[in-house]
């Protein structure tokens, strides 16, 4: 195939979710649009209640060994991902390790530990913290913890860019395989909810403060704010030519990526800054916009940042009849996971040719013949705004 060495593909996909490690099970929930996880919490007393991660035993994946101070993001990555290297039929032990890479997109691991060190210090002294925990201090904890597992010394890189740190981890994975840093890139997403990350969100205003069943509503007026959620997305990322060479499963291509930022004070120049965006990503991948199958949204539930990216929407695919779909309702707001699950739905939707039962635009049937391009889009708070085309293999 021509200029192999330069495409970027996926060979294999795991997940830690509400649905534990079942894929099968995730994919039918985003597939029928079932948010009935949404207000099954086992924390009657959380409010808001968050979809939280199920049937989950690190350990059966992991082993027993080296997980009693691993947080929750660092086990959800390092199972998620290993079940990716599984599906990719990738052996960590016989792979050249400097050939492989890691790329991981979090916002808020080390969160929980860095303010409990703060009030330990505090309140107690510096000599009270505990040395055991410091890792769990930094945001980069569970790339570490990973690339300990899986042996990886090609290069370690965390993204913390808010909403679009999942896209923006992809997208630097591509640059480093296309100049040859690496042939293999695990990249993974990961998030867990607790209570330090419940304060600061209320904090900052995301969360409902009454309406708690009108939470994660996209594109809703009526929406009271962000549904909490946790888990992991990873992929395994190869060039083109190893993937064919290993004779490896090809579940979808990554074809571009594109970042911008636009002032967060001003909306329509959100909503250029956001058209730009899709504009040049669509350019990057040598089609139009008419040859767009599916939008993957980042949409959360916030109505001020949902209605800049619904009006570009609007604006980019008048009357294109394209569907537009997003999660968050189903898994929640996973922050630096959110552009791997969207990936994972973009993967599931090209090879099932099935658009999400809860796609909206246009009267779009869920059933189409060929879906072969898919727009992720992502919008942050403070004007991060990142697309990516996935498109099937051809």
């Amino acid at each position: 195939m021509k200029n192999s060495e330069n495409r970027i593909v996926v060979t294999g996909v795991g997940t830690v979710s509400a649905y534990g490690t079942d894929d099968k099970a995730l994919w039918k929930a985003i597939r029928d649009g079932d948010s009935s996880l949404c207000h099954k919490n086992s924390n009657q007393l959380e409010s808001p209640q968050a979809v939280r991660v199920n049937n989950f035993r690190a350990s059966e994946l992991l082993g027993k060994k080296g997980l009693r101070f691993m947080h929750p993001s660092s086990l959800f990555l390092s199972a998620a991902s290993i079940l990716a290297l599984r599906d990719a039929s990738i052996d960590v032990g016989t792979i050249d390790a400097d050939k492989l890479g890691i790329v991981v997109s979090t916002n808020f691991a080390g969160f929980k530990m860095s303010a409990q060190y703060d009030q330990t210090t505090i309140t107690e002294g510096p000599r009270y913290v505990s040395p055991m925990e410091s890792p769990n201090t930094i945001a980069n904890s569970p790339a570490s913890y990973l690339a300990i597992r899986i042996q990886s010394r090609a290069f370690n890189t965390t993204i913390s860019s808010g909403s679009c740190a999942g896209l923006d981890a992809l997208g630097y994975a591509m640059s480093m395989l296309k100049n040859k840093k690496a042939d293999t890139v695990v990249v993974g997403g990961t998030e867990e909810w607790n209570d330090e990350i419940n304060w600061y969100y209320k904090k900052a205003g995301l969360l409902p403060k009454k309406h708690f069943e009108q939470a994660g509503k996209i594109f809703d007026l009526q929406s009271s704010g962000v549904l909490p959620g946790e888990g992991s997305v990873a992929v395994v990322l190869e060039r083109l030519d190893v993937a064919l060479k290993r004779g490896a499963n090809i579940m979808g291509e990554l074809v571009s990526w594109n970042s911008c930022f636009a002032s967060s004070a001003n909306k329509d120049t959100r909503i250029r800054g956001f058209i730009r965006c899709m504009d040049n990503v669509i350019e990057k991948s040598n089609i139009t916009k008419e040859n767009v199958d599916f939008i993957v949204s980042g949409a959360n539930g916030l109505p001020e940042q949902d209605e800049i990216e619904l009006a570009a929407l609007n604006k980019m695919f008048d009357y294109n009849q394209t569907p537009i779909f997003g999660l968050k309702r189903i898994i929640g707001e996973t922050s630096g996971a959110n552009g791997l699950f969207q990936l994972f739905t973009s993967l599931h939707a090209i090879q099932n040719g099935v658009i999400p039962s809860s796609a909206i635009y246009n009267n779009s049937h869920n059933q189409r013949k060929n879906i072969d391009n898919v727009l992720l889009t992502a919008n942050d708070i403070f004007g991060g705004i990142s697309s990516m085309i996935v498109k099937k293999l051809i």
